[in-house]
């Protein structure tokens, strides 16, 4: 199955949409480009915000994404 393609600033959309609806999430939890204060332009990474015993939950999310997403400029 192709994955469908989606910009930077599109995919950091998606993950987080796909936090917000995990039983797992809280307050305080999301993803976010690196480094701090980035935009999608200028990052490098995405790394998450929240508590670090939350680390399974993003996990989950980046790894299915990872599956089904491909990210292009």
């Amino acid at each position: 199955m192709a994955k469908q393609v989606f910009s930077r600033a599109q995919y950091l959309d998606i993950l987080n949409d796909s936090l917000r609806k995990h039983p797992g999430w809280r307050p305080g939890m999301a993803f976010v480009f690196l480094p701090p204060g980035a935009d999608a332009s200028q990052a490098t990474a995405v790394g998450c915000t929240g508590p670090l015993d939350a680390i399974a939950v993003y996990s989950e999310i980046q790894r299915v994404a990872a599956e089904l997403i491909e990210v292009r400029e």
